[in-house]
């Protein structure tokens, strides 16, 4: 018999041991297990989509919100424990009680 020569079945059990044997090899994604700057844990998150507020933690790497999940497994440098707050991340308060300030500079 050729060696070239391969039966239909024996090349499909060839590409599926291929296959299994490649499963593992890729790196998984794993968007806990980098350390982040700062936690916010078991707050209710208010995204701003107008939905019901859901408990979720936030990951903040330098001044950016990365994830808003469960990070029960995640570690940071600091980690705050939101129980019973409201967060709304990227929220900015822009009402102030300076009012002098705004007479004087206008741009508030």
């Amino acid at each position: 018999m050729n060696p070239l020569h391969r039966s239909p079945v024996a090349i499909a059990l060839l590409a599926c041991l291929v296959l299994v044997g490649c499963a593992g090899t890729a790196p998984s994604p794993a968007p806990h297990s980098a350390p982040y700057d700062v936690i916010v844990r078991n707050g209710t998150v208010y995204d701003g989509t107008g939905q019901p507020g859901r408990r979720a933690d936030l990951g903040i790497r330098g001044d950016r919100v990365t994830i808003v999940g469960d990070l029960s497994q995640a570690q940071a440098k600091t980690e705050i424990d939101a129980t019973g707050k409201a967060v709304a991340p990227g929220f900015i308060n822009v009402l102030s009680w300076a009012n002098t300030s705004l007479i004087a500079d206008g741009r508030g």
